[in-house]
């Protein structure tokens, strides 16, 4: 049986070697290479699509090897965004991050707190890390750009873009896009977000903006796209050749359960056959099943989540209809013909005026 770690690096593999992240991998890269000094480029794509992945891989194809960066130079440098206070973006927070990417000497050196205020506060790491966090956001923003500058950096890739949306209003999140979009200007960086659809509504929001904004789409697999299926079946007879299935089974043979569990998504399919696999280690057996695929396969609700997140992004993408649901819940909405304002003598149902009702998981054919 093949090793976990062995598996794994060939899955990563499978991931991110197929024809719909190549296309935008080398669009990504184009962009890169051409737009000017202070551009900015979105990566946009649906959970699973694999923009994690590609910001992992550009990493290493934009500045060379790590080796041979000359000395003291930090020519790409990369960091998630996070909702790190109370589940809300801080900028303060963020630039303290990007010191930290491009290795400020001083302000980008975290040292953590103590746990409890028992432990000791008389060493230098405690000391010097409350000292970096008591400086204001306007002095740590101007170190965070000469720091950019001594360093070289040339590039600037921020994962999970969608999270600049966390801050209680939309006007913030703008206000949010706009501080990274003056950073790059300022700096001469070209950055680079990745991120889900829902990004979009403040990222297509001004003509003057957009001006300097290049957007590249992780497109899915579409079941309606023949030649889409036929690469799709291809990408499911490579994942067939790496796993010990049952004997007679095919992930290809499956193509119609696994498409409707992952909309077309590799990363989905990585997921299920991951799930999947992991049962079999766990169970002691020999071979993946049907029935291990069936378990690993998203609940319906998940299911459903997953494609409203799809279909409402490439609905923003197009400004097309958006496509029914695979298989869409059955929805209730209750219509209320009183008034507004004026109750009815029995309770509300529980989540409000939808009700979505679900069914029970498929089983597999």
């Amino acid at each position: 049986m093949i090793t976990s770690n062995d598996f794994k690096t060939t899955l990563e593999q499978l991931v991110w070697r197929h024809r719909k992240f190549s296309e935008a991998l080398e669009m990504t890269r184009s962009f890169a290479a051409f737009s000017p000094p202070g551009s900015m480029i979105l990566v946009v794509g649906t959970s699973g699509a694999g923009k994690t992945t590609m910001l992992r891989q550009l990493q290493k194809e934009l500045a060379g090897p790590v080796e041979s960066w000359p000395a003291g130079t930090i020519p790409i440098a990369a960091a998630p965004i996070c909702n790190d206070v109370q589940g809300l973006f801080s900028s303060k927070n963020f630039i303290l991050r990007l010191l930290e990417a491009v290795v400020h000497p001083f302000y980008g050196v975290h040292q953590p707190l103590p746990f409890s205020p028992q432990e000791d506060e008389s060493g230098p790491a405690p000391a010097l890390e409350k000292i970096r966090l008591s400086y204001s956001e306007p002095h740590l923003r101007l170190a965070l750009e000469n720091a950019i500058f001594h360093r070289g950096t040339r590039y600037l890739l921020l994962d999970e873009a969608q999270h600049l949306l966390k801050t209680g209003s939309r006007q913030k999140a703008i206000n949010n896009l706009d501080s990274i979009k003056c950073l790059a200007e300022r700096t001469k960086i070209t950055v680079i977000l990745f991120g889900t659809f829902e990004i979009l509504p403040i990222w297509n929001r001004s003509a003057q903006l957009n001006r300097r904004l290049q957007d590249v789409v992780l497109h899915r697999y579409r079941r309606e796209d023949e030649a889409d299926l036929i690469d799709f079946e291809q990408i499911l007879e490579s994942f067939s050749q790496l796993l010990p299935l049952a004997k007679g089974l095919s992930l290809r043979d499956l193509n119609e359960f696994i498409h409707d569990n992952t909309l077309g998504i590799i990363g989905e399919v990585n997921r299920l056959v991951v799930g999947a696999y992991s049962r079999m280690v766990a169970t002691g057996a020999k071979a993946i099943t049907k029935s291990m695929l069936r378990d690993a396969a998203h609940s319906y609700a998940k299911r459903i989540t997953l494609e409203r997140e799809t279909f409402g992004g490439e609905q923003m993408l197009s400004g097309a209809p958006r496509p029914s649901a695979t298989h869409a819940p059955a929805l209730k909405i209750q219509k209320k013909g009183k008034r507004c304002g004026q109750r009815h003598a029995i309770r509300d149902p529980t989540g409000g005026k939808h009700s979505v009702i679900l069914r029970d998981d498929e089983q597999l054919p």
